[in-house]
């Protein structure tokens, strides 16, 4: 009896430690997944590439609509342009270009992807590609990782807005916040009260800069970067999303 209850004991263990070690090994695998592919061409859009200050050549997509004002959105860490897609593509002939694009070795482009400190180099890239094509006013919409690097790269540009979705204080090497002063008449900012990083990075933001309360926008939930726009406050973070880019137009 002795002998069957050790036996029975040992299966037990080995069971639970491949069911822990399988759920560790998703959870890595969830942390840092690899660049996914990005294939074929967005609906209505145009497939580009232009080249960074250090060589990198990035793959985008422009929707070509008003030829004086274009909307550039930036993905998150480890994401790809594609996320953006749906909501590039919407709009009239009349409203605003779009700009998608893969960071450094994200989707289609080329480099590495843990070249963070490097990424604001590819938001500059983007700001070069599109004034090279005569857009006189820009709006960067960026989500995570992609928010700290457009911040970097705008700050100085009095011709850009700026729209964060979960925009983090501090990301990598990048601090943004340290730069806030320079864009505060020109910066929204939208995150969930439960995504306490991006919550927390508000707060950080407004002590550095002072950012309009009336440009600063905090939903109930969970949801992170453009996840906000299809998750359960879709449509109020929608409405947000509208009205700070309506109104970075006009800062």
């Amino acid at each position: 009896m002795t002998s069957t209850r050790a036996v029975s004991s040992i299966r037990h263990l080995l069971l639970v430690g491949g069911v822990a070690l399988i759920a560790l090994l998703g959870v890595g695998c969830l942390d840092r997944p690899g660049p996914r592919p990005d294939r074929g061409t967005a609906q209505g859009a145009t497939v580009v590439s232009f080249r960074t200050a250090d060589g990198v050549t990035l793959n985008g997509r422009l929707w070509a609509r008003d030829p004086r004002r274009v909307v550039i959105y930036l993905h998150k860490y480890r994401g790809n342009q594609s996320t953006w897609w749906p909501i590039a593509a919407e709009g009239s002939p009349t409203d605003p270009s779009a700009l998608t694009l893969d960071f450094r070795g994200h989707g289609a482009s080329e480099g590495d992807a843990d070249e963070v400190s490097s990424t604001p180099e590819d938001a500059e890239a983007a700001l070069a590609f599109v004034r090279e094509r005569g857009y006189q006013r820009t709006v960067i919409v960026g989500a995570g990782m992609g928010a700290a690097a457009g911040m970097v790269a705008a700050a100085d540009d009095p011709t850009t807005g700026i729209l964060g979705l979960s925009a983090p204080s501090a990301f990598a090497d990048l601090e943004p916040v340290r730069l806030a002063h320079r864009f505060e008449q020109r910066i929204g900012l939208i995150a969930t009260d439960g995504d306490l990083s991006a919550k927390q990075s508000i707060a950080e933001f407004r002590l550095h800069a002072a950012i309009s309360s009336a440009r600063i926008v905090t939903l109930r939930g969970t949801d992170h970067g453009e996840g906000m726009l299809v998750g359960q406050r879709g449509r109020e973070a929608t409405a947000a999303f509208r009205r700070l880019i309506a109104e970075l137009w006009q800062s």
